[in-house]
């Protein structure tokens, strides 16, 4: 393999089904302001979750409850930053925290995957002069080897750069390769840039 490559995961989710703690974990920030979405299973729990973070520049303390009805709330308030999350009740609950826009939709940030995994790419078809504007344009499907690893599996919708700065988006599933013990994945990727 001789490209070196970094893979990064677009996701909204703050917090991904951890187990009810008193002071909950987060995984990462809201990528702009955003309400939070907070989803208790089972629904039949019941308790408050409280949501502190930065609003209009100011900390700001939300609680939400959770009465055995309904297992998903939503903030009312904005969030730039979380400073953190603590729960009361809910006890052997399981939490889901991700960060949304007024309107309900996932705001998706990027997290690191891998960095620096070893990976084949072919050149593939060179750029073509772009017709309805400046520069050049290339958009083609191709596979990537990507190095087998026990510990991560590229997903559809991962983002991979290669150190010559080119960006693949991963289309879909990937095939894993190498007969009876896999040594790498085949994954099938977009190349855009213009």
């Amino acid at each position: 393999m001789t490209n070196r490559i970094d893979v990064l995961r677009p996701s909204a989710w703050l917090v991904v089904e951890a187990a009810v703690a008193q002071t909950l974990v987060l995984g990462a920030q809201p990528v702009r302001e955003s309400r939070i979405e907070l989803s208790v299973v089972p629904t039949t729990a019941t308790g408050t979750i409280a949501t502190t973070g930065l609003v209009n520049g100011a900390t700001t303390t939300e609680i939400a409850s959770f009465d055995g009805t309904l297992g998903v709330r939503q903030t009312d308030r904005v969030f730039t930053s979380i400073v953190g999350m603590t729960t009361t009740g809910l006890a052997g609950a399981t939490l889901s925290a991700r960060a949304v826009g007024r309107d309900g939709s996932p705001q998706h940030g990027t997290s690191a995957v891998v960095s620096g995994w070893p990976a084949a790419i072919d050149p593939g078809s060179p750029s073509w002069p772009n017709i309805v504007g400046a520069g050049r344009t290339q958009d083609e499907t191709r596979d990537i080897v990507v190095a087998w690893a026990e510990t991560w599996t590229p997903r559809s919708g991962d983002l991979i750069t290669d150190e010559r700065g080119e960006s693949w988006i991963v289309l879909g599933a990937p095939k894993p390769g190498g007969g009876a013990i896999a040594s790498h994945w085949l994954v099938k990727v977009r190349k855009r840039e213009t």
